[in-house]
C-alpha cells in the first residue's frame, strides 16, 4: 500500500468516526426554544376571518392589521380589529376598536379601548352610531355589553348612559344608568 492510499484510508476512517459521533450527539447541539408564558408563539399580518352560520351564510367577519397568539393563557391579541355582523348576506353592524383580546374558543371577544359601532342604514332603519369603550362581544349570540359610557346618535337624536347591552339580532339597545338624551326638533 503506498502512502497516498494509506492517507486516504486514514482520512475516510476519521470522517466515518466523526460522522458517527456527530449523529449520536446531534441532540446536544440542536437548539430548542422554550415557549414563553408571556410572549407570543405565532403571529400574522392582515388577518381576515369569516365565520358562517349553520346554513352556510356569512354570520360575521373579523379583520385585523395583526394577530398574535399567547400560549401562556391561550388567547389572541388583535390590533385595530374590525368586525362586521351580517344579516341576509349584507353587513348590518360594523364595529371598530383599538385592540381586542379573544380566547382560543372565540366565544367572547373583548374589544378594548375606544369602540365605534355603526348600524348600516336600511329601508326600515336609519344609520345609527355608538361610541363607547371596552366592549364584550358574544358573536355567536350577536350580543355585546359594556360597563362604560355609551353615546348613541341617529338622525336628530342623541342618547347617552353608563352601561349598555346591545342585541344585534333585534337591533335593541339597553342603557343601564344615568341615561339622558337630546332630540333636535328643528330641521
Amino acid at each position: 500500500m503506498n502512502g497516498t492510499r494509506a492517507a486516504i484510508l486514514v482520512g475516510l476512517i476519521i470522517c466515518a468516526t466523526l460522522t458517527g459521533w456527530l449523529l449520536q450527539n446531534q441532540d446536544a447541539y440542536t437548539s430548542t426554544t422554550a415557549i414563553s408564558e408571556h410572549g407570543h408563539d405565532m403571529f400574522t399580518r392582515g388577518m381576515d376571518l369569516e365565520v358562517m352560520n349553520a346554513v352556510g351564510t356569512l354570520h360575521y367577519r373579523i379583520k385585523a392589521d395583526s394577530m398574535y397568539h399567547y400560549p401562556g393563557d391561550d388567547h389572541f391579541q388583535l390590533t385595530r380589529p374590525v368586525m362586521d355582523i351580517f344579516r341576509q348576506a349584507r353587513p348590518q353592524w360594523h364595529i371598530e376598536s383599538d385592540t381586542s383580546r379573544l380566547a382560543d374558543s372565540g366565544a367572547t371577544i373583548k374589544l378594548l379601548g375606544e369602540v365605534h359601532i355603526k348600524r348600516m342604514e336600511t329601508e326600515e332603519d336609519q344609520e345609527l352610531v355608538i361610541h363607547t369603550r371596552d366592549l364584550l362581544v358574544k358573536p355567536e349570540k350577536q350580543l355585546a355589553e359594556t360597563e362604560h359610557r355609551a353615546v348613541i346618535e341617529s338622525g336628530r337624536y342623541m342618547i347617552e348612559g353608563v352601561g349598555m347591552r346591545a342585541d344585534f339580532t333585534t337591533n335593541q339597545l339597553e342603557l343601564h344608568s344615568r341615561v339622558r338624551g337630546r332630540f333636535d326638533v328643528s330641521g
